[in-house]
């Protein structure tokens, strides 16, 4: 289960432990990730980005939603909102191709008529915050693997 106050991370859930093997060699500084423009793409019938996110974003809320629900891409186009984790399967158009203002901030372009404007949303998966690497889901029972519980609802960082 995704944890409920970092989603890019796994908590365990339900009598299962996300167990982790810490490394001591210092704490590594997290790295911003800003979305990268990747270019217009054209799209079809069936999609390019698979998954439909809304309509009438801004390119900040629909990066937000792709990158909390762990999509690699985000595009905008004709003011509808998509992600997945691969494009191009109908090709590269030229940059003017994708030029319909967005719905929320018209100076920013979203698209156009079955065009993509593809953006990286700097989700990577997991990635160790502190050194440690994931072991897995581990299932646990009444009598607990780990004996001592430091918190509830907590991310990694703060249980660490």
């Amino acid at each position: 289960m995704r944890c409920r106050r970092d989603k890019s991370r796994w908590c365990g859930a339900g009598w299962k432990n996300s167990i982790y093997d810490l490394k001591t060699s210092g704490t590594p500084k997290p790295k911003p990730s800003n979305p990268n423009h990747i270019g217009c793409y054209k799209d079809a019938g069936n999609r390019d980005l698979t998954a439909h996110l809304g309509s009438s974003m801004s390119p900040s809320e629909c990066l937000s939603i792709a990158k909390r629900k762990g999509f690699k891409y985000f595009g905008l186009q004709n003011h509808g909102c998509f992600a997945g984790n691969k494009y191009g399967k109908y090709g590269k158009r030229p940059q003017s191709e994708c030029k319909v203002p967005c719905a929320r901030d018209k100076t920013k372009t979203c698209g156009g008529l079955w065009r993509n404007d593809i953006f990286k949303t700097g989700f990577v998966g997991y990635k160790p915050i502190m050194g440690e690497k994931r072991l897995g889901c581990y299932k646990d029972a009444g009598s607990r693997d780990l004996e001592k519980l430091i918190g509830g609802s907590m991310s990694p960082r703060e249980c660490f």
